[in-house]
């Protein structure tokens, strides 16, 4: 999957989109990124600092497929890939299981397979058209 992503999603997006996104580095992780240059120079130049940390966990199971494929129309996928990528999300369902009782088994109307090589990628392309609301004093960083 990691090569599918290389081949046909990576190449499509803005080269700025993925510069901090750590994800995609060879040596890349969470940990990583927590110890960047920008964040070292803040943690020596400031007496304090505040920190904003959001849990992306659950965000892969609000994806709305409807937008994302309207995003991913304007990258330059192939129809075919498109095609693949829509059918991969489309058409699951799910069940839960308590104490020993399994639910009846539902569409899933939303999210992206979690665990999946192609998962993160299609997150960035969802997210892709976020900034921060004043550029002067907001830093965003993808984790």
């Amino acid at each position: 999957m990691k090569k599918f992503v290389r081949k046909y999603l990576t190449p499509t997006l803005p080269t700025k989109l993925l510069e901090d996104h750590y994800a995609y580095r060879p040596t890349g992780s969470t940990t990583a990124a927590m110890v960047t240059h920008h964040i070292t120079l803040m943690h020596e130049t400031n007496t304090y600092m505040r920190y904003i940390l959001i849990d992306y966990s659950k965000a892969f199971d609000t994806i709305n497929h409807e937008i994302l494929y309207a995003k991913l129309r304007m990258l330059t996928i192939p129809q075919l890939i498109m095609q693949w990528i829509m059918n991969f999300l489309t058409g699951r369902t799910q069940a839960v299981v308590t104490e020993g009782t399994t639910s009846n088994w539902l569409p899933i109307s939303c999210s992206i397979v979690q665990g999946s090589g192609l998962g993160p990628m299609l997150f960035v392309v969802y997210a892709m058209d976020l900034k921060p609301i004043w550029e002067h004093i907001s830093t965003l960083l993808y984790l």
